[in-house]
């Protein structure tokens, strides 16, 4: 028969594996969550990015075309009134216009570019974060508990006998 030290210190020594087994599991199923979680954020930031540079170049393609226009207009009037100096100064001022609309399509569609950058990034950053804070079970810390309960179940079967006065 065993002595009820010998009991409890199996009883410790299978809980302390068992609890650490369950803590390392868990630890997994949050860093795959996080990790998965991640993944995800990242085929969003990346399909939105794609979705605004595909409205960015139909965007300037539009405006393009809206400029070839503009010149074959000018092209016709020209034609009828012969030309001269208002109708080049006018074209010259469209073209201005047209090429600034350009510029500031471009100069938002890098912006947009970069702040989608900056979300992947911080996606990322939060991401390690929390990977970082995930408790993983260490066998020493579940040595030390078995060496723990070891020590106390020793001590109280050591204690030295009270007697009565």
């Amino acid at each position: 028969m065993c002595e009820p030290t010998t009991i409890a210190l199996a009883i410790t020594a299978v809980s302390a594996a068992v609890s650490y087994q369950q803590q390392g599991q868990a630890a997994k199923r949050q860093s795959e969550n996080i990790q998965r979680t991640n993944d995800l954020q990242q085929m969003d930031l990346a399909r939105q990015h794609q979705q605004q540079t595909e409205a960015e170049a139909e965007q300037m393609n539009q405006a393009n075309r809206q400029a070839t226009q503009s010149k074959a207009l000018f092209d016709a009037v020209a034609g009828e009134y012969g030309g001269g100096n208002t109708v080049d100064r006018t074209e010259s001022i469209a073209n201005v216009q047209a090429n600034e609309n350009l510029a500031t399509m471009k100069r938002n569609a890098d912006n947009a570019s970069n702040e989608n950058s900056f979300a992947q990034l911080a996606t990322t950053s939060q991401a390690n974060a929390k990977l970082s804070t995930i408790n993983t079970p260490s066998l020493l810390g579940t040595a030390l508990q078995i060496g723990g309960a070891t020590a106390n179940a020793y001590a109280q079967t050591h204690q030295p006998k009270k007697t009565g006065t």
